[in-house]
């Protein structure tokens, strides 16, 4: 269909895009759940790799998931009856459980992710993005030391309450190069990023 809607006879290409916004009903019902189940499948399928990792290459993925605070894990949901009612139960979680012992999970993270929080907030969610970009930049080699990099060289590590407004300072910054419109979108980061007692 896309060589005709694109085709240089504008006839083919009026009939294609006509037949495209007659089937984009059907597209736009089944194309989220086609890409749904192949990103379920994937995830999956990674979970299952780094488990198989862990056993070949323990060191490694121990040195990888200690500066990690979330890792994929596959869990399972199951009914069993008791007492002649169903109940849900959460499956691997003693596996979960000893999995992320032995990987030494979160033992030296300096990078939270934002889906840590479990947070649906987009205000929230975007300070903590914030947080964990500048803490990236902080261990780039930029080519010139200007006022600004100094300045975020400068600023401790972790951020907690009493030094987030620092923090701010330097990433509002960085955040009006982009213009207004991205600066927009994050304002009110700031007094979240400020209020946050994920850091304190």
């Amino acid at each position: 269909m896309w060589d005709r809607i694109i085709s240089r006879d504008k006839t083919i290409s009026c009939k294609a895009l006509e037949e495209y916004q007659r089937l984009l009903p059907q597209f736009l019902e089944r194309e989220p759940r086609h890409a749904a189940a192949e990103f379920t499948f994937i995830a999956k399928q990674a979970a299952s790799y780094l488990e198989y990792l862990s056993d070949k290459r323990g060191a490694l993925m121990r040195e990888i998931a200690a500066k990690s605070d979330l890792w994929p894990v596959n869990l399972g949901l199951k009914v069993r009856v008791v007492k002649g009612k169903p109940v849900r139960e959460i499956t691997r979680l003693a596996f979960a459980r000893n999995y992320l012992i032995e990987l030494e999970l979160n033992s030296q993270c300096d990078f939270p992710s934002a889906q840590g929080s479990g947070s649906h907030s987009p205000f929230r969610l975007a300070a903590e993005e914030l947080y964990t970009t500048m803490l990236m930049l902080k261990d780039y080699c930029f080519p010139e030391l200007t006022p600004w990099v100094k300045r975020l060289f400068a600023l401790t590590v972790r951020m907690t309450k009493r030094n987030s407004q620092d923090w701010w300072k330097v990433a509002k910054i960085y955040l009006m190069r982009d213009g207004t419109k991205r600066r927009k979108s994050v304002s009110r980061s700031s007094d979240i990023l400020a209020s946050s007692t994920r850091y304190s």
